[in-house]
């Protein structure tokens, strides 16, 4: 991991701290005024529920990969919410979720058939994310907010589309949903910046819109080129995500 992905690490680490930090003067404060309830306690909790679409790409982290493109991919998850102060939120939850992108690079099928791989990955994860929320006062109906965070994938499943072309031109061939599990690593690890709005509907019942940078922080694959056997495969995985859904 090189320092600027320590940096975003440590950078979130920071902020987190100083989140609490402003939490622990806020809960004294309220010590001393008696004016906290168990009502009050249960209202900085909230329950969400969302669904996203995102253009997912990958970068190969060495020069015999190419990268060939994005792809459009989905998902949907269950958001928690703790409202520690009134503009710092801390998020997590769990989700479901496709990430990607199409690779290409030279291949071998065989001793006698060497050729050009293009490759669309398809992977799926469960995403554990853990993220700051800052938030503004409520403006009108309005609450708007930056998020920052670490997001945690554990893969589920991991299948790709080969197109293969020999160099000779005298064959080639097209296989869809070739697993690929075997090929790729367990755990993604990625750093997530949004920017959103809440639109309150009621005084418990919100509609949340947010776009967002999701950056990968480490390898995400884990095969050894066909073609040569020195070349390990190495990509992470960006995207762009628009997401919607609802506080309770």
């Amino acid at each position: 991991m090189n320092r600027f992905k320590l940096s975003l690490i440590v950078g979130f680490t920071l902020i987190i701290n100083f989140g609490f930090a402003q939490n622990d003067t806020t809960t004294t404060e309220d010590k001393s005024t008696s004016n906290n309830s168990i009502l009050a306690d249960i209202h900085k909790f909230r329950i969400g529920v969302y669904g996203n679409a995102a253009l997912s790409w990958m970068k190969p982290q060495n020069i015999a990969y190419t990268s060939q493109g994005s792809r459009l991919v989905a998902g949907w998850g269950v958001n928690f919410d703790y409202n520690f102060t009134e503009n710092y939120t801390l998020n997590t939850g769990f989700g479901f979720r496709s990430y990607g992108g199409k690779l290409k690079y030279q291949s071998r099928l065989d001793s006698a058939t060497i050729g050009i791989m293009e490759r669309k990955y398809k992977i799926k994860y469960i995403d554990i994310p853990i993220n700051l929320k800052l938030k503004t006062n409520q403006i009108g109906y309005y609450t708007y907010f930056i998020q920052l965070g670490l997001n945690n994938g554990f893969r589920l499943k991991a299948a790709a589309d080969d197109n293969f072309v020999s160099a000779t031109g005298t064959g080639s061939y097209t296989i869809n949903d070739v697993g690929i599990l075997s090929t790729t690593k367990l755990y993604r690890l990625s750093f997530v910046a949004g920017i959103g709005a809440e639109y309150q509907i009621s005084k418990s019942f919100g509609a949340i819109a947010m776009i967002s940078y999701n950056h990968g922080l480490v390898n995400v694959l884990d095969g050894v080129n066909s073609y040569d056997n020195n070349i390990n495969e190495n990509a992470i995985i960006n995207g762009i995500t628009l997401t919607a859904g609802f506080l309770f």
